[in-house]
């Protein structure tokens, strides 16, 4: 959505093999340190090295809250401690449109105009919500799920089968009935805002970071339904957040089974803590999606503007329904694919749906896109690189005049991208 969000709160977690810590208190240092390290190298050397204490290791980093001492090389523009409260946030998207109570979603069985009579069983029989091509889960979508060419995607009995897509934002909302049967083994939740394990989305509709990762996670599982959502929740219901809580949850997913990992959610900073946690996804074949951001310049939010001619992470920004650059997305050459990302209908808190602008909505559809090439057989190389290489070109388009160069491979064409899997 095209509100200011920022991200979240700390949980310490996950050390390597025999060196992981137990479940901590929620933690929230006010600045941060990360640190190359191997396995050999204990925590407590650490903590003694640089002070303060490790909240995040893996076998190649390491981060310690609230430092009292950098490393040498830091004198000489290497690792230095970084702010980690409230420093990242969701893209500004635009306000979202909620349907009114006179056409309030029931998401019952017995409502057949939004889903398939099996909407509780949608995941298996997904292939049925298109009908004479007139989508009948949100009929909403239909244009733009159709110029994308997810019809013909849906022909396709796998649709992500097999795969999990990690949404990193404010949780969803657990008890939204268009979720039942797709997410994760429960085991592998995590809300790193309240340092439980039931990431559910709060706050009040309209107000704050309310409702956000419940509409990614819905757009991602309308492009690959057979495919498991983990929701990992870094936002609190005002939409504020730390970096440190981000860098845990990728690191989560990579060790809970994600294959791809969405972060629809950006800064205007480069953070340490962030590269190197999502160098560890890369590290373990994972591909990370990160929105391209609203500002209208040619500057994307960072981790999206680190992404440029990397293998495994893509940036995405958004169009509108003539594959025209929409007026509030970020361009620029680390851009690397567009997708629809205005009016993009999808679930809401409360047992609701509404219609939702922004690059916030146009990521999970790269997503939930890379979701279908794997589950296809894909490496995920391959998926990215083949989504990239079949996109519907943008640069020739009177309208997009002034963005060339800057607008990507283009605008997902999932049509094409399947069938070169196939072929």
């Amino acid at each position: 959505m095209r509100r200011t969000l920022p991200c979240v709160l700390l949980t310490a977690l996950l050390l390597p093999a025999c060196n992981r810590l137990p479940a901590p208190e929620v933690q929230r240092p006010t600045s941060i340190l990360t640190v190359a390290t191997t396995p050999a190298v204990s925590n407590e050397t650490l903590e003694q090295r640089y002070g303060g204490k490790v909240a995040l290791r893996t076998e190649t980093f390491a981060v310690l809250g609230n430092p009292t001492r950098a490393p040498l090389q830091a004198q000489s523009g290497g690792t230095q401690p970084e702010p980690n409260q409230d420093v990242l946030s969701v893209p500004s998207d635009t306000p979202p449109s909620f349907w009114s109570s006179a056409s309030k979603i029931s998401w019952e069985r017995s409502t057949g105009d939004l889903w398939s009579s099996t909407v509780t069983d949608w995941s298996a029989a997904a292939q049925q919500l298109w009908s004479g091509g007139i989508y009948q889960g949100l009929p909403t979508n239909t244009a733009a799920w159709r110029r994308i060419g997810l019809d013909d995607a849906y022909a396709d009995s796998r649709l992500g089968a097999g795969r999990v897509i990690a949404v990193i934002d404010s949780g969803l909302d657990l008890q939204h009935p268009m979720f039942t049967h797709l997410l994760s083994d429960p085991a592998t939740w995590r809300d790193f805002v309240d340092g439980d394990a039931r990431p559910q989305d709060e706050g009040r509709a309209g107000e704050g970071a309310s409702g956000h990762g419940t509409v990614v996670a819905g757009i991602a599982a309308q492009v690959a339904p057979r495919a498991k959502i983990m929701p990992l929740r870094v936002l609190d219901h005002t939409g504020r957040g730390d970096a440190l809580s981000v860098a845990s949850a990728i690191v989560w997913a990579v060790d809970h089974g994600a294959d791809v990992i969405n972060l629809s959610l950006g800064t205007a900073e480069t953070f340490d803590v962030l590269q190197q946690a999502i160098a560890y996804a890369n590290s373990r074949q994972v591909l990370v999606v990160a929105a391209a951001g609203n500002s209208n310049r040619p500057e994307l939010d960072h981790p999206a503007a680190d992404f440029a001619g990397q293998a495994l992470n893509v940036a995405v920004g958004s169009v509108d329904s003539n594959d025209l650059k929409s007026s509030f997305s970020s361009y620029g050459t680390a851009v690397g694919l567009m997708a629809p990302g205005e009016q993009v209908a999808a679930p809401y808190p409360g047992a609701r749906a509404g219609q939702f602008s922004g690059t916030s909505m146009s990521t999970p559809v790269v997503a939930g896109a890379l979701a279908l090439g794997l589950s296809q057989g894909a490496s995920p190389e391959e998926a990215l690189e083949t989504l990239q290489d079949e996109a519907v070109r943008l640069d020739p388009l009177p309208g997009n005049s002034a963005y060339q160069g800057q607008l990507g491979a283009g605008r997902v064409n999932l049509s094409d991208f399947l069938d070169e899997l196939d072929d």
